[in-house]
């Protein structure tokens, strides 16, 4: 399967041709079975991509984001996945440029998750105050940042839960995180707490994944989307 991506981020507009040409071996001890690989990327409901990366550049976290604290974590990208493998550390990706307000959503297409209790996966925003995590089997929003407590918090379900949304809602000031098994019918995991003052005009990003138990993990990421 073949297709163009348009990646624009705030004022510095590119346009990127990408074409995957297949996906790399399933870890070992992954958790999750990718049942839905030939479904084919989201897209945007309404507006355009202030968003689009489907992994298939050779520099890892690129061309959004840069790699974080990489010492004892091998972090590779390219063929369709971000890939993570972390002993007594956490992988990290985090934004170097400015990213638009995804109004229309922030997913995240998670379909291999560590198991083992300690172990952790998230997407969040301090910006967007909004935190949405994997860890030890189960999936929560919360506030961005170690030991916050979860708002909500559901079981893990491994093939109903591929695709991860924070979706931001101006009349409450909240967030509001989704999970779907094919990144458009979603299911409500519930709200962040509020924002303080107002959802801001432009975001930071953070994927990561490690473990508390100082275990090996192994996490991959294959789609991210923002939409206007």
């Amino acid at each position: 399967m073949r297709w163009s991506l348009l990646v624009a981020l705030c004022g510095c507009d590119q346009v990127l041709h990408l074409d995957p040409v297949g996906s790399p071996a399933k870890p070992a001890d992954a958790l999750v079975v990718d049942t839905a690989a030939d479904a084919g990327p989201p897209v945007c409901d309404t507006g355009a991509p202030v968003l689009v990366d489907d992994f298939n550049d050779l520099t890892p976290c690129a061309p959004w984001g840069r790699l974080a604290m990489p010492t004892n974590a091998i972090v590779t990208q390219g063929m369709g996945a971000l890939t993570m493998v972390t002993n007594a550390d956490e992988g990290r990706c985090d934004s170097a440029v400015t990213i638009s307000l995804p109004t229309g959503g922030l997913i995240v297409r998670v379909p291999d998750v560590p198991g083992g209790q300690g172990s952790y996966v998230t997407m969040s925003s301090v910006q967007m105050q909004a935190s949405m995590n994997f860890n030890s089997g189960l999936l929560n929003i919360a506030l961005p940042g170690a030991g916050q407590p979860p708002v909500t918090e559901v079981g893990y379900v491994p093939g109903d839960m591929l695709y991860w949304r924070l979706v931001p809602d101006p009349a409450t000031k909240t967030i509001a995180g989704s999970y779907s098994s094919d990144g458009h019918t979603w299911m409500s995991l519930g709200n962040s707490l509020h924002v303080t003052n107002a959802i801001p005009a432009t975001i930071d990003l953070v994927l990561k994944t490690g473990s508390a138990a100082g275990v090996p993990v192994t996490t991959k990421f294959t789609y991210l989307l923002g939409c206007s």
